[in-house]
This record gives C-alpha cells, structure tokens and sequence, in this order.
C-alpha cells in the first residue's frame, strides 16, 4: 500500500475511543480544532473551496461525514451515489482536511460529537449546494 493511500486511510476515524486519543493529543498541542459536516455525496468545486476556507479557522479540520443511511434519507432513495467509504477516502485526499468521522444526521449527533470529544470549537453549518 503507498504511503500516501496509508496517510489517506488514518485521517478516517471510525472508533470513538481513537477520536478521543486523537482529540486529546490536539489539545494537548494547543491546536485549534474546527468541526464542519456533510453528505459531500458528490464531491466538488463548492465543497472544496468551503472547506479550505474552514480550515483556516483553525489548525486541525475534522470533517463530520453523514452515513450512507443518513444522505438516503436527507436526499432521497438514489442517494447515496458514493458510498461513505468512498467519501470519507476522498474527502481525506484534501491535504487541509485532518480528520474524517462518520455520523448520523441530526443537531443532536453533532452536538453528541463536540461533547463525547470534550473539545471547544468552531462549528462551521454546511449549506446544501444546488447540484
């Protein structure tokens, strides 16, 4: 496996327990971490430029990547048209990008998210592009 593939691949957090030790070790490092979500079912221009910009609100971006049962029940029985894997593998290709976990659609699961992980940060709301 590339080097780069395996550096792609650790960004993609699956397990709560690794997102805390990861989470942990950022704060202990004083970094400034910025949480944004989405479907990012289709991956493009608008979605790369919107996370760039979030990134430079801090110093580790984690990506809060909806599920394939959450993006069919937001957008719709077609959707997903990329699996979560597949995206979370993209979205971790963008060199800007630190962290990928999945998650449930919902305020309650972000809001889940910043209190299991115990981290103060900035909450940056995607808007639904029109594709």
């Amino acid at each position: 496996m590339s080097d780069y593939l395996q550096k792609m691949q650790a960004k993609i957090q699956p397990s709560t327990a690794e997102i805390s030790k990861i989470l942990d070790e950022w704060r202990g490092n004083n970094e400034k971490i910025v949480f944004s979500n989405g479907c990012f079912d289709i991956l493009h221009q608008g979605h790369v430029v919107y996370l760039a910009k979030a990134a430079c609100l801090g110093s580790k971006l984690v990506i809060g990547l909806n599920t394939d049962n959450s993006v069919k029940r937001l957008k719709g029985e077609n959707r997903p048209i990329n699996h979560q894997n597949e995206r979370a593998l993209l979205l971790s290709a963008l060199e800007f990008v630190d962290m990928v976990i999945f998650f449930e659609e919902g305020n309650e699961y972000i809001l889940e998210f910043i209190e299991i992980a115990c981290i103060e940060c900035h909450l940056c709301v995607v808007f639904d592009f029109i594709e």
